[in-house]
């Protein structure tokens, strides 16, 4: 470890990646369900867990059930940049200056320069030359900054003002109960424009716009639009916006004060302080650091977003083995489902709790995941 805040070394060769610009911020902020995670990956004080880093918020969530240590991996050094400055601003400072600085708050550009100051000495080298090289990305508030990010801000400013009114969308994160929601979103939303502005948005072709075009290479799907549609009308009916983080983001066009991830809450920062030394950024392959650290110590618990979006079949099986392997007998294993359908067969090194993952899908409030796995190692 260096003398700032930065990496584990790490062996660099990708077997199981596509080839992406890792030098881009695909994510600064994480849009999977925390609430979700850890009903699925119920960890108890002392476990070792090992999870896919993105922009840290849900590695963060974890601190919050007591694990030992969280091993957050990622084959980019840029999100695991954004990771040790969300750490560093955990620590270092108080709730309202992270929200201005991370921007979940409004700041002015001098603001938010000036904290970065106070903070850059602390990173590593490496994340101190990222930064200082993408200088929009503090001056704009960090949460906001990543490809993902901005592409749904597009959708929220500039397309849903031409399909809807600003009272609808208000009416929606506004709702006091679900079934006024759903009421709104019949009466009022859900219209021909609507799903023009859904299918066209949510297409393969302009997806590539917010998600790197080899991330898609294994879907299949003909018609993206018209799934994200269906899903769009699942989060809109079957779960309060106003408690949903991901919808209320879109709506009212991303993070902020009043729509918080755990991480950023005051009433965590405490715990979540006290905690942040048993996260261990590590940057490498999935299957190579799992192999790695699960001979030091098996896994309880594996958080692995929805990473076999990316692998072709045969590549999964072969992830599935090796996290196998490096899992105690009873660990849980969670990820999600976007476009392409990755769950392990009746061969597979690990066996698929299908009621678990039922039960958990059924209060998962995110926006475009069309489901999730929850797994274990076969006996």
């Amino acid at each position: 470890m260096s003398d700032a805040v930065g990496l584990s070394p790490a062996t660099f060769v990708a077997a199981t990646a596509p080839h992406v610009d890792n030098d881009a911020l695909r994510y600064a902020s994480v849009w999977e369900d925390a609430a979700v995670l850890r009903a699925g990956l119920r960890i108890t004080p002392g476990d070792r867990v090992l999870s896919i880093a993105a922009a840290g918020d849900n590695v963060f969530a974890l601190l919050l059930d007591d694990p030992g240590e969280v091993v957050a991996v990622d084959l980019s050094a840029t999100q695991l940049h954004v990771c040790a400055l969300k750490m560093l601003a955990l620590r270092h400072l108080d709730t309202d200056t992270l929200h201005r600085f991370c921007g979940f708050a409004d700041a002015s550009v001098r603001e938010r320069r000036a904290i970065w100051r106070e903070l850059r000495p602390l990173l590593s080298a490496a994340a101190r030359a990222w930064f200082d090289a993408h200088p929009d990305v503090i001056d704009g508030g960090l949460v906001h900054a990543g490809k993902l990010e901005q592409w749904f801000r597009f959708f929220s400013e500039r397309v849903l003002p031409l399909v809807q009114r600003r009272s609808t969308l208000d009416g929606l994160v506004d709702a006091e109960t679900l079934d006024r929601q759903r009421a709104i979103f019949h009466e009022h939303f859900d219209h021909r424009l609507w799903r023009l502005a859904c299918r066209v948005f949510f297409s393969q072709a302009l997806m590539k716009r917010g998600r790197d075009p080899a991330f898609l290479r294994f879907v299949d799907d003909e018609s993206v639009g018209s799934t994200m549609l269906r899903r769009a009308e699942r989060a809109l009916t079957m779960h309060h916006v106003r408690s949903s983080l991901f919808s209320a983001w879109l709506f009212t066009g991303g993070p902020s004060t009043r729509f918080l991830p755990p991480w950023a809450r005051a009433e965590h920062r405490a715990v979540l302080v006290e905690r942040l030394d048993r996260v261990r950024l590590v940057q490498g392959d999935l299957r190579q650091v799992a192999a790695r650290e699960g001979a030091v110590r098996p896994f309880d618990a594996m958080n692995l977003s929805d990473i076999f979006e990316y692998m072709s079949l045969a590549d999964s099986q072969a992830t599935w083995r090796t996290l196998a392997a490096a899992s105690d007998v009873n660990a849980r294993l969670l990820w999600w489902l976007l476009l392409v359908d990755r769950r392990p067969a009746a061969h597979d090194a690990l066996v698929v709790d299908v009621d678990r993952a039922a039960e958990l899908w059924r209060n998962d409030a995110g926006f475009f995941y069309g489901g999730l796995v929850v797994a274990g190692r076969r006996h």
